[in-house]
């Protein structure tokens, strides 16, 4: 009996030891976490970025355009108007200078799914699109700051 006591008491402490090393290894690699995803919550509004994009159908020597898919969730307010033109962000690069988005009536190429205009967010609903920026060919990413209905920063090196 002390015999089969023992052996569980082994096999116990051997399956603790392995789930503890699994478990800090999860902590310390996340490998669950998507680096492409940027997720912040403001009092009412949750702003989900992708990384931005370089679209490929525009480029000259100085400036190119970017996008950035972009998800706006009402998600402590009964209800919200969001109003969404050239002042609802500001994009903050590393060399110090700051972008405001590009009205997609303004470009004159084809482009999908643009994020502008006015909406009226119910509790929990979201809208998504695309903003453009147009910024300089050396464009390093720093902040993203909304300040439509509420304010809102994210940091792209999370």
């Amino acid at each position: 009996m002390k015999f089969i006591k023992n052996n569980l008491l082994l096999l116990t402490s051997i399956i603790f030891v392995f789930a503890s090393v699994l478990i800090s290894i999860s902590i310390i690699l996340q490998p669950f976490n998507s680096s492409s995803d940027l997720y912040v919550s403001g009092r009412t509004l949750f702003i989900k970025l992708n990384q931005p994009e370089q679209l490929q159908e525009y480029s000259n020597d100085l400036n190119k355009i970017i996008s950035i898919n972009t998800e706006v969730i009402n998600a402590a307010s009964g209800e919200i108007l969001l109003l969404i033109n050239d002042q609802s962000v500001d994009l903050l690069s590393k060399d110090g200078y700051t972008y405001k988005p590009l009205n997609p009536n303004e470009i004159n190429f084809n482009i999908q799914k643009p994020l502008w205009g006015s909406f009226n967010l119910s509790r929990n609903q979201m809208v998504k699109g695309n903003l453009f920026f147009k910024v300089n060919k050396t464009f390093e990413p720093q902040t993203f700051e909304w300040k439509e209905s509420d304010r809102v920063i994210i940091n792209f090196s999370q």
